[in-house]
């Protein structure tokens, strides 16, 4: 059975259960709160949501900090870092360390409350993962706390992805017919006017990502190169022979070959 007593945070952001106090996350400051305390934890709600969680003190007069209940208002304070009473005792791994000494360095004036915002991602995510995080950032030198989320989160494999139109009918233009009858004549036909016929394919469908470019109103500039590579290179196909277009190489938007 849990012993369950309501009472109010205090402006310190700690609740007093039993002779103790224990922190609960800043912006709860000053509002009621109900505690349940069991024989080997204090479970502290308002609102009715859980706010947090701490292991029970059989001592008198202590106190539990939850050193991520007070980074909100460090944020805001960043010179407080290396003062604050409830980060005492606070151990993290080396590489956190040296994430802090590089945003200070590369930061001026912004470093600290950066590493702040860092130590934040701890709030949704557990402490090994976000040291595997840190230490591939700090490997590439992606040292904010938005590139660092990046690594947070997983990241499908681009050999598995699928591109896909679904749901965006007006990426559908006429032609789509002529590009399937290309695709089934292109098996029966000799290697060289094959790999003209898949030429024609791509740019078929190259004309398909443009106008998906248009329609969903992308930037003018990527519209209007994307638009004209198309309309010179199917001017090129369609004119002219499959042969003839073969022997010379068909540039893309950057210089590159494109095939």
């Amino acid at each position: 059975m849990a012993n369950t007593v309501s009472t109010t945070v205090n402006s310190l952001s700690l609740v007093r259960f039993d002779g103790n106090d224990y922190s609960v996350p800043v912006q709860w400051a000053h509002q009621p709160v109900v505690v349940k305390g069991y024989w080997q934890e204090v479970v502290l709600f308002t609102q009715g949501r859980e706010v947090a969680r701490h292991r029970r003190i059989w001592e008198d007069e202590q106190v539990c900090f939850e050193p991520l209940h007070y980074l909100a208002l460090l944020e805001t304070k960043p010179g407080a870092l290396d003062h604050a009473r409830p980060l005492a005792g606070w151990i993290l791994p080396d590489c956190f360390g040296v994430l802090r000494r590089r945003l200070e360095n590369e930061r001026v004036g912004d470093g600290t409350r950066e590493y702040i915002r860092v130590l934040r991602l701890l709030e949704k995510h557990s402490l090994p993962k976000l040291r595997r995080a840190v230490e591939q950032a700090l490997a590439v030198g992606a040292i904010t706390r938005d590139a660092i989320a990046q690594f947070l989160f997983p990241r499908e494999d681009w050999r598995c992805t699928v591109f896909s139109l679904a749901g965006h009918p007006h990426g559908c233009i006429a032609g789509q017919d002529a590009v399937a009858q290309c695709a089934f004549l292109s098996v029966r036909l000799s290697p060289p006017i094959r790999r003209d016929v898949i030429k024609f394919l791509i740019v078929e469908a190259y004309g398909y990502v443009v106008n998906v470019a248009i329609k969903l109103k992308f930037a003018p500039g990527i519209q209007c190169r994307a638009t004209k590579w198309l309309r010179c290179h199917q001017k090129r196909l369609r004119l002219g022979s499959f042969q003839a277009t073969a022997q010379r190489p068909v540039t893309g938007l950057v210089g590159k070959k494109a095939w």
